[in-house]
């Protein structure tokens, strides 16, 4: 080896990079399970030809006398302990020491990731239009035209599990002029540092000739080379739990459950062995729930729980499947959908076999008074598997709609979103026979018009989302709001945040979910007067609405407020309420979505009637808001 070193170039620019690092954060909460969906994300999409794609995870030692001119980087390291800016800082030099300690023992650890049947990450590497090239010396490049991986920040997933934040990859690919041609690369993540008055920078490669990746097998140590078509990962001093196999298998099958299925991947760590034949019994392997039993949190049990049941759908030789297509570029898209007592209600999305969110899209968040159910949705297009990449954030764990077009995006979800659910909706809503009797509603509510005759009246919207046929006018119990919460007065209207706790209705700034009671987020949007408003919610007492033949409602409540309010109107949903537009409205004037009118306490009886946006029979919620 002696034809390579560890290179850490020159800093003229007087940039500082520091311990934390951006990138390395999208992967810090989950950092196993994080690693295990960055691999195979980029082993998938290098598959080679339809037999599956092989990941192997193995753990093993080295003399630290085989790590390749490990007395550079370990001087390198010492210089950056020595930097009076680093030392100063905790985190940094604590870091460093450790590190160094590492490099001071006589043996170290390798975490190893193969692949077989895959293409290899294809050089050359001074190609900068190449995977090699974006792996190793790209910042935000991804390499690939289409695929799973889409932000190019994937290779921080090793570094990530590194105490030495030092990792190598070697591949072997199919160069198009020389057949088979192999490239090997270290790289190591650290600080900014000076040797004297001139500063380098915290990037380390190792290689040759200007940190130009290693070519010749003869400079590599033995357990870095690599014979055949694909590519080796190593990690170096990897930070492991006691239970990492059964970690990194949980987050293989919550998020590859389709892959899996399909007979396109299979993964081996340890003892555990994940294919097709052996999944649905490691959805029941009391060893891999019991490692996310432990976890400080309890969102990893809940995926792995919800894919188990996206599995049972997307598996099962029973279930419902139906097909929507979706105006271009989204195209086609397949659904899957089973119906059962005890199932969680939840939509789960797919890309190219990957799992991706849940219950993602507004129109897919509440499913009230159906039949139980779960379904999964992939899209069978590549434009539009391409389209849903682009909305995805570097963790591939939602849609961002505007990060694809900002005019178009958030349009193409809610469309997307509606077509879905009424696909669900004709599987899923409860038979006859399982809905109760409302007879017994009938003293209870009755029709509120000009007089109280028996007369039947419209109908109203009972909380079933059902249609019931008033039969006279009696009074009614009492019923407020939930005071004390507040709403932005003055934006235009937006779209939900994609968060896993925080709903935003339209207006902007509102956290219903995760947050107090008017506790902003952020993000409000200046409103159409160049405002930005709060009103304080008012009690709406005994609020009635009634479906008139038309489509349209008639509302009557009373508020305990004197003075101008802004009536809002949402959908009651089991978790959030949606936010709906009033469209036409008798009374007062619209305004940011919803009503401005005057209110004189609870003696004075408001009767509005309004048309709502994209409502059917859903319970809905009235609000009051003082302006």
């Amino acid at each position: 080896m002696s034809n390579t070193n560890w290179l850490f170039s020159e800093n003229k620019v007087g940039r500082w990079e520091g311990i934390n690092d951006g990138d390395a954060q999208h992967f810090v909460k989950n950092p196993i399970g994080s690693l295990a969906r960055e691999i195979i994300q980029n082993s998938l999409d290098a598959r080679l030809d339809q037999n599956p794609v092989m990941v192997f995870f193995d753990l093993f030692s080295i003399n630290t006398s085989e790590f390749p001119n490990v007395d550079q980087l370990k001087d390198k390291l010492v210089k950056a302990s020595q930097t009076p800016k680093n030392i100063s800082d905790n985190r940094t030099r604590k870091s460093l020491d450790e590190a160094l300690a590492f490099l001071n023992k006589p043996s170290m650890s390798i975490l190893k990731i193969s692949e077989s049947n895959t293409t290899g990450m294809a050089g050359p590497a001074d190609d900068d239009s190449t995977p090699f090239y974006a792996y190793t010396k790209g910042s935000g490049l991804t390499g690939k035209t289409d695929g799973l991986g889409s932000f190019g920040i994937g290779k921080k997933a090793p570094v990530v599990n590194s105490a030495l934040r030092t990792t190598f990859v070697s591949t072997v690919y199919r160069h198009p002029k020389y057949g088979e041609d192999s490239l090997a690369q270290g790289m190591s993540f650290w600080v900014t540092h000076k040797e004297g008055d001139t500063k380098f920078d915290g990037l380390g490669y190792w290689g040759v000739r200007e940190a130009f990746p290693v070519t010749e097998k003869s400079d590599l140590p033995k357990w870095l080379l690599r014979e055949s078509l694909g590519t080796n990962i190593y990690i170096v001093e990897p930070i492991l739990t006691k239970d990492w196999q059964e970690l990194l298998v949980c987050a293989v099958i919550t998020n590859f459950f389709a892959a899996i299925h399909d007979g396109n991947l299979e993964v081996r760590a340890g003892s555990y062995t994940v294919s097709k034949e052996t999944i649905k019994g490691l959805f029941q392997n009391k060893n891999l729930r019991e490692s996310l039993q432990i976890l400080d949190d309890d969102q990893y049990l809940e995926a792995f729980n919800f894919s188990e049941n996206f599995f049972e759908a997307y598996s099962n030789d029973h279930a419902i499947v139906e097909q929507t297509q979706m105006p271009p570029p989204l195209g086609n898209f397949e659904i899957k959908l089973l119906v059962a007592d005890g199932l969680p209600k939840q939509v789960g999305f797919l890309r190219n076999g990957m799992f991706i969110a849940s219950n993602e899209l507004p129109s897919l968040r509440k499913f009230q008074n159906t039949k139980d159910f779960v379904a999964v949705v992939h899209c069978t297009n590549k434009e539009g598997n391409s389209v849903l990449r682009e909305m995805e954030p570097p963790e591939h764990n939602h849609f961002l709609g505007n990060q694809y077009d900002r005019d178009n995006g958030p349009r193409l979800l809610k469309n997307l979103g509606k077509k879905i659910r009424d696909h669900l909706l004709k599987h899923i809503q409860p038979d006859l026979a399982d809905v109760s009797s409302v007879d017994f509603l009938a003293d209870l509510f009755g029709y509120e018009g000009n007089n109280s005759s028996n007369t039947a009246g419209p109908t109203d919207l009972n909380p079933d989302g059902k249609v019931v046929q008033k039969l006279k006018a009696v009074a009614v119990p009492k019923i407020r709001n939930k005071p004390g919460q507040t709403i932005d007065m003055g934006g235009d209207g937006g779209e939900s945040n994609g968060g896993e706790t925080d709903v935003k209705k339209p207006g902007g700034g509102i956290k219903e979910k995760g947050g107090k009671p008017g506790e902003r987020d952020g993000s409000e949007t200046p409103g159409g007067d160049g405002t930005n408003q709060q009103g304080i919610e008012k009690q709406v007492f005994d609020p009635r609405v009634v479906r008139l033949p038309d489509g349209s409602l008639q509302t009557y409540f009373s508020i305990e407020h004197t003075g101008e309010v802004l009536i809002k109107f949402f959908i009651s949903g089991a978790e959030t309420d949606e936010y709906v537009n009033v469209l036409t409205n008798t009374v007062g004037s619209r305004f940011n979505g919803g009503i401005k009118l005057k209110a004189n306490g609870l003696n004075d009886r408001i009767s509005l009637k309004v048309r709502l946006e994209n409502v059917d029979k859903e319970a809905i919620l009235i609000n009051a808001y003082e302006i």
